[in-house]
């Protein structure tokens, strides 16, 4: 398992089938207030997100990608 620094957090994400559904998650996240960086992974269905702090915004993010109309879970550090 990969290990991933303070400010980086990983979601498994439900519902994400194509590039649109990825692109989807991605403009939702990166309007969250403090994201540095957004990668979403497509084939194993992640999404790592990097945020400027350790704010521990796991629940902002989960609510975020919720209101794209996907599931979101983290993925225990």
């Amino acid at each position: 398992m990969e290990t991933l620094d303070a400010n980086t957090l990983l979601f498994s994400v439900k519902g994400m089938t194509c590039g649109s559904c990825a692109a989807h998650i991605e403009r939702a996240v990166r309007e969250v207030p403090g994201v540095v960086d957004v990668i979403v992974d497509r084939p194993t269905n992640q999404v790592r997100i990097k945020t400027s702090s350790d704010t521990g915004q796991a629940d902002v993010f989960v609510r975020a990608i919720a209101l794209a109309g996907y599931v979101a879970q983290r993925v225990a550090p």
